[in-house]
């Protein structure tokens, strides 16, 4: 049980350098928006000559989320940014996984970084972009 025990420091150190190397990774679309990643899918949907898009916004949970995430912020910013993109935003959901992998993954992460970091809930922002007529179009 000793030699088990002496891991359990390293794995601390890992589990936090993976935290934080995972929650300032810009792969798979990914953008940062202040501490705050959100996902810019690749597909827009076209109805009727509307566009809309998805866009989950993603916020850090632990003490890392309690003390350096505000939502409120996050969402305007990222409404901010697709608002200068021509969309307005139609819809606000609260997002949080339902799977319980996913679930034991993020408590586990938790309990391995001490309190100090998990990913965590976030919202979905649904989008609309609507074309102008061609009169008004400049």
């Amino acid at each position: 049980m000793g030699n088990i025990m002496s891991f359990v420091p390293f794995l601390v150190i890992v589990a936090i350098i993976a935290g934080i190397v995972i929650s300032s990774n810009n792969a798979l679309g990914k953008k940062k928006s202040g501490n705050v990643s959100y996902i810019d899918p690749e597909e827009t949907v076209v109805i009727k000559g509307r566009s809309n898009k998805v866009v989950r916004v993603a916020l850090s949970g632990g003490l890392v989320g309690l003390l350096g995430t505000n939502p409120a912020y996050a969402i305007e910013n990222v409404i901010s940014v697709w608002n200068d993109k021509g969309y307005h935003c139609r819809q606000i959901l609260p997002h949080e996984t339902r799977n319980f992998i996913a679930k034991l993954f993020q408590i586990i992460v938790l309990i391995l970084t001490i309190g100090i970091w998990t990913f965590g809930a976030g919202y979905i922002l649904l989008l609309e972009k609507i074309p102008l007529p061609e009169n008004l179009e400049e």
